[in-house]
């Protein structure tokens, strides 16, 4: 693994955020370069061939509940059981769309002796050498569809692109993405944007609907149109990089991978006569790109009633693609994000080489620091995770914490130590729209906490919360860090919950009004709240309400919360403060009551 280096501090010089116009980029140029080799056509006949003797044995002598099972030489059954670690044709998933009733068959030696031998004497031709690559890393002759890829001769954007993919197929991702970027720099400008643009992973709830999209259709047939503009696409690979810590983005190169075998199916498709490319069953043209973007198959997806096809079983590709790192979008510019890493079988997923990636669960609080006679001020970020009581807990020895505002090098990254499983950080960056991601990168443990954290409202801080000490109540920000909660929970029996926030631009002596409020996140207030500081023990029903003196331009406060009447739940911790000039401002924190 390689990191990258932490920073200190650098000054950004902008968000990335806003969309920029794009014109749409013309559509229809074929992956591969064209060519006129001779050996085309005894390749385009071998795989003909080849497709004729599968899909004309994918009647009912294919079925599970056939007498008439598709039997091998040595007179066993070779129908397929994904459950029993049977591969549907030997591997070659390029023969047919592998149903739950459809025989497993071997893939004859032969076909792939033609294309390899092919290759060797072509590699000038873009349609063998790609023909060969691809069907050499689907049925897992890496060495062979290596070799294949090093001796290709056709155009050299082309030749890199199916390194790449043999590099993806072996593991290597950081040099399949190195080969990646070099194909694109010199592919043609339909070619790479047809390969990058990610339509399809966002949208209608990031559902990839593989079987009636009209963009998957145009998708297989040929290259539509770019609808994304650059900036936005940017955007949305950032967001959905794994890790920020690690050197790459292994979930682009996924999707470029896949990309690039769709097409290499799609040149292996035209190759078939034209009354076997509308049979509803072996190549299901709705069907492939959606399964050459989810990874192999593996295991089988009992229930698709959803997609009006209720009687059909096929592999889902669950643990090539366990991982869903495509964000949520509130807002298509990405300014909203929501990230899950729970994948469904509807989902774009990914299983990185270094995971499964688990969830930490985080505090995140924002902070200012005022500048210099009215000067720019900075975003402090007091950000705390504990791994104690979890799978990472043995595991974690430290976090990393990365700070960036858009695509590119991050604004700034730390490393901090676990001590007794909780970590914490006080980082500072210009004011500024941030995605704050917390990561744990072991060789037998990989974490992430990751969300969007836009500047704190003009006048208030983040309330952070944090477990008491003694009696005395932070009086720095830095102080109350030291004491900060790994996440926003806090056990139903624990004596006593510490908050602590900051109020800015207030008049020197002036009068704040504060108000505290605890609401069930089903809807209401709760019936008892004690405050024990400022000012000694109070009770209230609901709401608590007092007031105190500012400091100045800055104001520290803090108090300490009796939660032992409050039922276990989930609640919403909401401080109101109003100053002498009648200025209101309000924060959120979600608040966690676990039971003991």
């Amino acid at each position: 693994m390689s990191y990258r280096r932490s920073g200190a501090f650098p000054l950004l010089l902008g968000v990335t955020l806003a969309p920029l116009l794009l014109g749409a980029v013309e559509a229809g140029a074929s992956f591969q370069p064209a060519d006129t080799t001779a050996a085309v056509g005894t390749v385009r006949d071998a795989l003909r061939e080849r497709y004729v003797e599968r899909v004309g044995r994918l009647g009912n002598v294919g079925r599970r509940d056939s007498p008439f099972a598709v039997r091998d030489g040595r007179g066993v059954s070779s129908r397929c059981v994904a459950d029993d670690g049977d591969v549907c044709h030997g591997g070659d998933w390029a023969l047919a769309l592998c149903e739950a009733n459809v025989s497993c068959h071997e893939p004859p030696d032969e076909t792939l002796g033609v294309l390899l031998e092919a290759a060797a004497a072509h590699p000038g031709s873009g349609f063998v050498v790609g023909q060969a690559v691809g069907a050499a890393v689907r049925t897992g002759r890496l060495l062979d569809a290596f070799e294949a890829a090093e001796a290709c001769a056709a155009a050299e954007w082309f030749c890199l692109g199916l390194q790449g993919h043999v590099f993806v197929a072996a593991g290597r991702h950081d040099q399949a993405e190195e080969r990646f970027r070099r194909m694109l720099a010199e592919a043609p400008d339909s070619v790479a944007c047809g390969l990058t643009d990610p339509a399809g992973l966002v949208g209608a709830r990031d559902r990839v609907d593989t079987w009636d999209s009209d963009h998957v259709q145009e998708t297989w047939r040929r290259d539509p149109p770019c609808p994304t503009p650059a900036a936005r696409a940017d955007t949305l690979w950032w967001l959905s990089d794994p890790l920020h810590a690690l050197v790459g983005n292994d979930r682009w190169v996924a999707h470029v991978d896949r990309g690039i075998g769709l097409r290499i199916h799609r040149e292996l498709f035209g190759a078939l006569p034209d009354n076997l490319r509308d049979l509803p069953f072996g190549a299901a043209v709705a069907g492939w790109p959606a399964f050459l973007r989810r990874g192999p198959w593996d295991s089988w997806q009992h229930d698709i009633s959803e997609r009006g096809i209720s009687s059909l079983q096929v592999w889902t590709g669950d643990a090539a693609a366990a991982q869903h790192f495509v964000p949520d979008l509130v807002d298509q510019d990405g300014s909203r994000a929501v990230w899950r890493l729970d994948a469904g079988v509807s989902y774009e997923g990914l299983s990185v080489p270094y995971g499964p990636v688990r969830s930490l669960d985080a505090q995140v609080a924002r902070f200012r620091r005022l500048g210099e006679a009215g000067g720019p001020g900075s975003l402090r970020l007091a950000v705390a995770a504990s791994v104690a009581g979890t799978a990472l807990g043995a595991l974690a020895d430290s976090a990393y914490l990365v700070v960036s505002d858009g695509p590119g090098d991050p604004a700034l990254q730390l490393q901090a130590p676990f001590r007794d499983g909780r970590t914490v950080f006080l980082a500072e960056a210009p004011e500024s729209r941030y995605v704050v991601s917390l990561e744990v990168v072991e060789p037998d443990a990989v974490g992430r906490y990751r969300e969007m954290t836009p500047p704190p409202p003009a006048g208030l801080s983040d309330v952070l919360l944090y477990r008491p000490v003694g009696f005395e109540a932070p009086d720095s920000l830095l102080a109350a860090v030291a004491s900060m909660l790994g996440a926003p929970t806090v056990e139903a029996d624990a004596p006593e919950l510490g908050l602590y926030w900051e109020v800015y631009g207030a008049r020197p002596g002036s009068m704040l009004e504060m108000e505290l409020e605890l609401e069930r996140d089903e809807g209401g207030l709760i019936d008892r709240l004690r405050r024990l500081l400022p000012g000694g023990p109070e009770e209230a029903s609901g709401t608590l309400g007092w007031t105190t003196e500012a400091d100045g331009a800055l104001t520290s406060l803090a108090t300490i919360l009796d939660l032992r009447a409050v039922a276990p739940g989930r609640y919403t911790l909401v401080l109101r403060v109003r100053t002498d000039d009648g200025a209101r401002h309000e924060t959120r924190r979600a608040l966690r009551i676990a039971p003991s």
